[in-house]
């Protein structure tokens, strides 16, 4: 797997920047597509400089923000002309679309992350245990992988 990470001149949306993007391919296909957005009032923070030469989350750890939690969704999307054009697919092919808010120790959120994927090229899995007996009895999550 190879990935290209792009930083762009931060591009206002929604009170958010765009802190970089990143094209990830298997065997010279491109699988998926990924954007990470910060609050403005963070990336106004963080050196320029260290975001485009870092991955945004690490970045963010850099600078002294601790990532707590990440509060993740999946669902399906259909390829607009963009996202057709960067994943080699055709316009109105089906992708998975996974956003995920990652947020400090106060619950603020810190970042979020847009992906889509090929889901002819991607398999999301995760492995809960069970923890504890009876009333107490809980699932965590053990492992999450991505192929």
């Amino acid at each position: 797997m190879t990935c290209k990470q792009k930083s762009a001149a931060p591009q206002d949306r929604e009170g958010r920047r765009k802190a970089g993007s990143e094209d990830r391919t298997i065997k010279r296909e491109p699988f998926t597509r990924l954007i990470i957005y910060l609050p403005k009032i963070i990336a106004d923070q963080l050196d320029s400089k260290m975001v485009r030469n870092t991955a945004a989350l690490i970045a963010l750890e850099d600078a002294g923000f601790y990532l707590a939690r990440t509060e993740q969704s999946i669902s399906a999307k259909v390829a607009d002309d963009v996202s057709a054009s960067l994943l080699k697919i055709p316009v109105g092919a089906p992708l998975i679309f996974m956003s995920a808010v990652f947020s400090g120790r106060d619950d603020e959120p810190l970042a979020i992350m847009e992906s889509l994927f090929r889901p002819d090229l991607y398999e999301y899995r995760t492995t809960a245990i069970r923890r504890g007996t009876g009333k107490s009895a809980h699932w965590t999550t053990l492992l999450i992988k991505g192929q």
